[in-house]
């Protein structure tokens, strides 16, 4: 047993201590109390645990669109346009990036004395980014609820011109269109919504804006619009990406009554496309609803493959879309005459098909990123 001891005429005496009988009473209230404690916590209801998510690179309330109710937003006059960004909330169990998901909605301009000036549907379509080799929720995405239920699709960006309709403010009332698949059958989608007001800059503070900016604010300022890069941008589109700012545009009335909002987490990744069965490595798919789009910096001869006798289109960013026929070989050559960085966009008259690009050797370097150059047939 441990020593104590007391002191005595001529110096100290160690004696045995007695041991202690029973449990000292705070602990006795101490253990009490975690009991009670404990009991509490059992009553309270259980949460179901969250599943391992990579942490958001950036996280917003969104506006749910609905088909039941518009989504009323307050136009001031001071703004040019309304940037509408869109994601869909779908009832998904499994990571399944190859499936599309089609919806949109409508929205109806009302200026200031109440009436309506202008009506206009957009139409949508996207995809939900996942790891195939993660259950969905875990791993890689680009967007998803707070709350982690179900998945949520890429975003989409929709640019809604106020200055022509409405010059003095207004509204614009938004509304989702019923979401129908390819095969005709409903879809559960809830479409989330960001709104952001476009201001212009007078062009001594888009200068003063310019100046500020660090390298990596150009990079990621570049990367919205373009895969050239900040740097790369002609000086006209430098010009006008500078120009104008945005402003986040709330919903009008009451949270739970006239419109409802979810948390809704974000991140950069981007599942990549995957290939069609059959199709070649630099085969791209156009048709009414998909184009393609390539970056050049000079004129050239852009040799096109594809079906015989489908029509596909070609804007060099001048003018209308000049249209050309494949031939029976399904060939053709279109003269891009441009000077200067610009984007070529091709699409297809008619339902999606496949097509493929090449240019004469000595212009492969006339083309603006990181290209494979594969060997066409003669």
């Amino acid at each position: 047993p441990p020593l104590r001891a007391r002191q005595a005429t001529g110096g100290f005496v160690a004696r045995p201590s007695a041991p202690r009988k029973g449990l000292n009473p705070r602990w006795l209230i101490a253990m009490s109390l975690l009991g009670v404690t404990a009991f509490a916590l059992s009553l309270l209801p259980s949460a179901p645990p969250l599943r391992s998510s990579l942490p958001a690179e950036d996280e917003i309330l969104a506006y749910h669109i609905e088909p039941q109710r518009d989504l009323v937003i307050k136009i001031p006059a001071e703004i040019d346009a309304v940037e509408v960004t869109t994601w869909g909330g779908v009832k998904a169990e499994i990571c399944d990036s190859a499936r599309r998901y089609p919806y949109g909605f409508v929205a109806t301009f009302v200026n200031e004395r109440g009436a309506e000036v202008a009506r206009h549907v957009y139409d949508l379509e996207s995809r939900v980014s996942c790891d195939p080799d993660r259950p969905l929720g875990e791993g890689e995405y680009a967007a998803r609820l707070a709350g982690g239920e179900g998945a949520v699709t890429d975003p989409r960006s929709t640019l809604l011109i106020t200055h022509d309709v409405l010059p003095q403010g207004g509204q614009v009332r938004l509304r989702a269109k019923p979401a129908v698949g390819s095969d005709g059958a409903p879809i559960d989608l809830t479409i989330l919504s960001r709104l952001e007001g476009r201001y212009e800059r007078s062009e001594t503070s888009r200068a003063v804006f310019e100046q500020s900016l660090d390298a990596e604010e150009r990079r990621q300022m570049g990367r919205r619009v373009s895969a050239l890069g900040f740097a790369d941008l002609p000086e006209p589109a430098r010009r006008e990406l500078l120009q104008g700012w945005a402003r986040r545009l709330e919903a009008g009335g009451r949270e739970g009554l006239d419109y409802e909002m979810s948390r809704l987490l974000l991140r950069r990744f981007r599942m990549p496309y995957p290939r069609a069965d059959g199709r070649g490595a630099s085969e791209f798919v156009v048709g009414e609803r998909h184009a393609a789009a390539l970056n050049f910096r000079g004129p050239l001869s852009l040799d096109i493959e594809g079906p015989p006798g489908r029509t596909v289109r070609v804007a060099d960013g001048a003018g209308a879309a000049a249209s050309v026929a494949l031939g029976p070989l399904g060939r053709a050559t279109v003269k891009l005459s441009r000077e200067g960085i610009r984007t070529v966009v091709i699409d297809g008259v008619g339902p999606d098909f496949g097509v493929r690009f090449g240019a004469p050797e000595a212009q492969a370097m006339q083309q603006v990123g990181e290209i494979v150059h594969p060997a066409m047939p003669p």
